[in-house]
């Protein structure tokens, strides 16, 4: 299978085969146009990758953290909640359940 490739400084048209075009994808490498310009793609695969794991790594803490205070958050509003029973039970207003 062959791939279509758009000279950047000509414009002309040219076609390299699937393994050729994945390589230069994957590891940034120049190459030449049938005219003689050079080519090369901006962001190899391999650097797209590592930036990508860089952000999901990231994401990840942070949803981990805020898990965590949402955690903290729930646990004191069902300590508010108990307190407020506890105190309703006390004036004989309502039953505590658990």
């Amino acid at each position: 299978m062959m791939e279509i490739i758009k000279c950047c400084v000509c414009t002309i048209e040219f076609a390299v085969n699937e393994d050729f075009f994945q390589m230069r994808k994957r590891d940034g490498e120049g190459f030449f146009c049938p005219v003689g310009h050079k080519q090369h793609f901006s962001e190899n695969e391999i650097d797209r990758l590592k930036q990508e794991n860089r952000y999901l790594r990231d994401r990840k803490e942070e949803l981990e953290l805020h898990s965590q205070m949402m955690k903290h958050v729930a646990n004191g509003y069902k300590g508010q909640l108990a307190k407020v029973k506890k105190q309703l039970a006390a004036q004989g207003e309502v039953e505590v359940s658990s």
